[in-house]
């Protein structure tokens, strides 16, 4: 029970959201969002801090935990789904939520588990896909 409370805390680091609203609308799922996300998943597989902390917005970077608590993170992550099998992230969906905020899902799959799910939140500020977020969930 300690376990999975653990984890899921780290879970939840994974993810911040900025409140503060963007400037522009986006009703439809960016075209640049697979990629972004592609890269971000990539980069916590690779425990490649500087990437993924450079993926997100500019406020949130200062607000990003250490480089130190990701790599324990990702050891958490890998520790309980294994490793990746997937060639890439397959697309499931996306949503428009509160403040602009776009929540965007894909399924990855790895060794212990083969329907993971990944999210990533952003919004899009002047014509440009901003990261606000990005979680893996069992």
């Amino acid at each position: 029970m300690l376990k999975r409370w653990i984890i899921g805390s780290l879970y939840t680091m994974l993810i911040i959201l900025s409140l503060v609203p963007g400037c522009s609308a986006a009703p439809n799922k960016p075209t640049d969002a697979d990629e972004i996300a592609e890269t971000m998943f990539q980069a916590v597989l690779e425990e490649d801090y500087t990437t993924y902390r450079n993926s997100f917005s500019e406020d949130l970077q200062a607000q990003l935990f250490s480089a130190e608590e990701f790599s324990q993170t990702v050891s958490q992550i890998l520790e309980q789904y294994g490793e990746y099998t997937g060639s890439s992230l397959k697309y499931s969906g996306f949503e428009v939520m509160e403040d602009e905020l776009l929540k965007i899902y894909y399924k990855a799959i790895f060794s212990k588990d083969d329907d993971v799910e990944v999210v990533l939140i952003c919004r899009v500020r002047n014509g440009e896909t901003v990261v606000e977020g990005f979680q893996i969930n069992p």
